[in-house]
């Protein structure tokens, strides 16, 4: 029998009229969407998505994009999802037609099968001391059997990995980073720094992370000679306080979980608190309730202090961070649209990490730049202290099926060995340069995280 992490959401009815079905006496991070539709959305037009934004945001909806309905920048019509009432989901069919779709009469029912819960993990009693089981990636998983798992796979490297605190959440949750440091290494040498899980709801990003910590501390200690004169810092899980709410209360929430003083919006978007480009134009806002929210002041979080401290301890090679969703391989800079100073460089290693993420099973993967997915402003990746900084975007939703776990990791993996192979001495070329103006034609993109 399965064992569901449990919940600590206090139960709130949902009128008659919304057709509540209460499944369990415990509730769960769906629950919030219980009796409400799930509806695919699919404007065609400019004119159409101004309007449908403005009855999603009137009627409360919940908005399943990164920064909000779009159309692609590609062209064509949007694809995407949104969970409201029914009151407002039949509103919206009966605007706008055929151009939204009820996808479920009920989303937590739908969302919950499709997308499953954490459960419990208990391990297999033939597991030994040294091998790590792949039974832990075939569901979801809590933050306290991340943890432990990430405890084990150090433990069974037979000290080719340590375990560190890097910084301590607002709840008092420790950030954790998994050095791994060959033969002869010192500051200067190649460096590769990893990161995942900086937003909450992006679960596959967190199992990656876990996944890539038993997958490279395992290499480093049956091969010794692997990372000769080079490092490898892991940061599995960045946001553990946000993970934590999103995997317990709210599925869909994103942000760390800062007080912000009391207010009734609570949250900062880690991944827009970073120095570079701090407070730009590009995907960030300043209003607090916002999923975008820049915080009062750059590395104002602790979680961006403590991969901050990461990054700043020695020249990097390469830096990645881990995120759902889109099947991107993101190349630098995401602050602003001027080329990057080492962009032959930057190219060579991008297009090898794609190579090797897509031969996995050949997923739709796309690299490039802005182009792709839009600007964005004070970012992790941009942060790189002399290496070169890419995002990696797994799966096609921020909900996907178990199915995806495992063969997620497994492309991570395949992208994060290759930028070791490739990583060469930091360099200590220009620093990013202020932010030019964008261009019109790419003021408008589909999403970003």
């Amino acid at each position: 029998m399965k064992t569901l992490v449990p919940c600590l959401l206090s139960f709130t009815g949902l009128s008659g009229a919304a057709r509540y079905r209460q499944q369990a006496s415990q509730k769960d991070c769906y629950s919030n969407f219980d009796g409400k539709m799930l509806l695919s959305l699919s404007p065609c037009s400019v004119e159409t998505v101004t309007a449908m934004k403005d009855m999603l945001q009137s009627a409360g909806c919940v908005d399943l994009t990164e920064d909000g309905l779009s159309l692609p920048r590609m062209g064509g019509c949007a694809e995407e999802r949104a969970i409201c009432s029914v009151e407002a989901s039949e509103a919206l069919v009966k605007e706008f037609g055929k151009e939204v779709v009820v996808v479920s009469p009920d989303a937590g029912a739908q969302l919950r099968d499709a997308g499953g819960l954490p459960e419990q993990y208990v391990e297999p009693a033939s597991i030994s001391a040294a091998t790590l089981s792949s039974t832990f990636f075939n569901s979801f998983r809590g933050l306290a059997d991340q943890n432990s798992q990430v405890d084990k796979a150090v433990q069974a490297s037979n000290g080719a990995a340590k375990l560190e605190v890097i910084g301590t959440t607002w709840e008092g949750r420790p950030i954790r980073q998994v050095r791994v440091t060959g033969k002869g290494y010192r500051a200067g040498m190649p460096r590769v720094v990893v990161t995942f899980n900086v937003h909450a709801r992006e679960w596959v990003a967190g199992m990656s992370g876990v996944y890539s910590v038993e997958q490279i501390t395992a290499k480093a200690r049956d091969d010794p000679s692997w990372l000769s004169g080079k490092e490898v810092v892991l940061i599995p899980m960045v946001n553990p306080d946000g993970f934590d709410y999103s995997t317990t209360s709210e599925r869909f929430w994103r942000k760390n979980r800062n007080p912000n003083n009391g207010n009734r919006c609570q949250g900062v978007d880690v991944n827009r608190n970073f120095p570079v480009g701090y407070g730009g134009r590009y995907s960030t806002s300043r209003w607090v309730c916002s999923d975008t929210f820049i915080g009062t002041g750059a590395l104002s979080e602790p979680e961006s202090k403590a991969v901050a401290s990461a990054i700043d301890e020695a020249p990097n090679s390469v830096y990645l961070d881990v995120h759902t969703y889109g099947r991107y391989i993101l190349k630098p800079w995401s602050y602003t649209n001027s080329p990057h100073p080492r962009l032959a460089e930057v190219d060579e290693v991008g297009r090898r990490m794609f190579s090797a993420m897509k031969a996995i099973r050949n997923n739709r993967f796309q690299y490039g730049g802005n182009e792709l997915l839009g600007e964005a402003s004070g970012i992790m990746p941009d942060y790189t202290n002399g290496g070169l900084g890419f995002t990696f975007e797994m799966t096609t939703a921020f909900d996907p099926s178990t199915r995806e776990i495992l063969p997620s990791g497994k492309e991570v993996v395949a992208g994060i060995y290759e930028a070791i192979a490739w990583s060469s001495p930091p360099s200590s070329g220009p620093s990013p340069s202020p932010s030019p103006s964008p261009s019109p034609a790419t003021r408008r993109r589909r999403r970003r995280n």
